[in-house]
């Protein structure tokens, strides 16, 4: 994901949210499925369920947090003369998922022979991003190598369109989607030549947004408000409205509405180091953590049990596996950016 510099929302604002959505994705994988969650020892419920399974219908907004980042950040680079040619983004991901695939395929291979490696044709889509069987969170990066590549001409777009004119066609879209997958449900999820459109265009909607709040200022309007008191006031009420509203379609205005509170928020020097030490392994975490609660280890980590402590493990090994692919990422991407360079 890419970073920003503005007065008003920072590199270390980004950084920090970044890891914000990082642990609202392991909370969610963990915690949103009732088979898992009854897997373990759970204290606390509300109406009957446990209260692990409830929040974890806010926590979907680590998604629209990502997307909303990316077009941010993007946009910003594009107005500021700096953006790149979009491969020259999107090599440096490839190469970390590349990393990543090419670690734990193999152990998958070792530990569950069934589901891998597959086959060559399952093989290599996965390498293209475009199929993601060997691990279903994965199904982000295809859209999201998508939306860098059309950003420029979007960024056009938005540049030479009324502001509002813009806003009500991404709305248009995201809900004309929105109803194409509602009605064409089942078919869309076993034809992905056709779902891989709709995905797109919904995916498009949070990231416009971002891009309009770089545009627009939108951060400096708010940060400009007397009471900031009200924004700490208004996450829980956010946690509350997400748990209450069972349309998934709102999830992206929540996750909006937290990013202001968040940014707007004067926090703690030591919050946003602990923060910014996720952010920064954040895309590491979210490609690699569901081999661990998911596909190859699942046992190992939910039998720790108690919800804190599953979370806390899937927490502290998916950054020690972070830190060995970074081991062989960091020097690969480093040549790769002299080569780069000289073009």
């Amino acid at each position: 994901m890419e970073t920003v510099s503005t007065n008003i929302f920072t590199k270390r604002d980004t950084t920090a949210l970044k890891g914000v959505a990082i642990c609202f994705m392991l909370f969610l994988h963990l915690f949103n499925k009732p088979y898992n969650v009854d897997l373990c020892t759970n204290f606390l419920y509300i109406g009957g369920k446990p209260l692990v399974l409830l929040l974890s219908k806010f926590t979907e907004i680590c998604v629209p947090i990502y997307l909303f980042i990316s077009g941010y950040g993007l946009f910003t680079s594009f107005q500021n003369g700096k953006g790149q040619k979009s491969w020259k983004r999107l090599l440096p991901l490839w190469l970390n998922y590349f990393i990543i695939f090419a670690i734990f395929v193999p152990i998958g291979s070792y530990v569950f022979p069934e589901a891998y490696p597959g086959s060559v044709k399952q093989l290599v889509l996965t390498l293209l991003t475009y199929d993601y069987n060997y691990n279903g969170e994965w199904w982000f990066l295809f859209p999201y190598f998508v939306l860098v590549l059309i950003s420029n001409p979007l960024f056009k777009l938005l540049n030479n369109s009324n502001i509002w004119t813009f806003f009500i066609l991404l709305t248009a879209v995201y809900y004309a989607a929105s109803l194409v997958e509602v009605f064409n449900r089942m078919y869309l999820y076993t034809h992905q030549f056709a779902y891989k459109p709709v995905l797109i265009l919904k995916c498009l909607y949070p990231f416009g947004i971002g891009a309009i709040f770089a545009k627009e200022n939108i951060f400096e309007a708010f940060a400009k408000f007397g009471h900031k008191w009200l924004f700490l006031l208004a996450i829980p009420l956010l946690i509350v409205a997400r748990i209450l509203i069972p349309v998934d379609k709102f999830t992206v205005y929540i996750a909006v509405a937290f990013i202001v509170c968040f940014a707007v928020l004067k926090r703690g020097r030591l919050f946003d180091t602990v923060l910014g030490f996720l952010g920064r392994h954040s895309t590491n975490i979210w490609l690699l953590h569901t081999f661990f609660c998911y596909y190859l280890f699942k046992n190992f980590i939910y039998s720790f049990k108690y919800p804190l402590l599953i979370f806390l493990v899937l927490m502290t090994v998916s950054i020690i596996s972070s830190y060995i692919v970074d081991l062989i990422y960091i020097p690969i991407n480093k040549g790769l950016n002299k080569i780069l360079n000289r073009q």
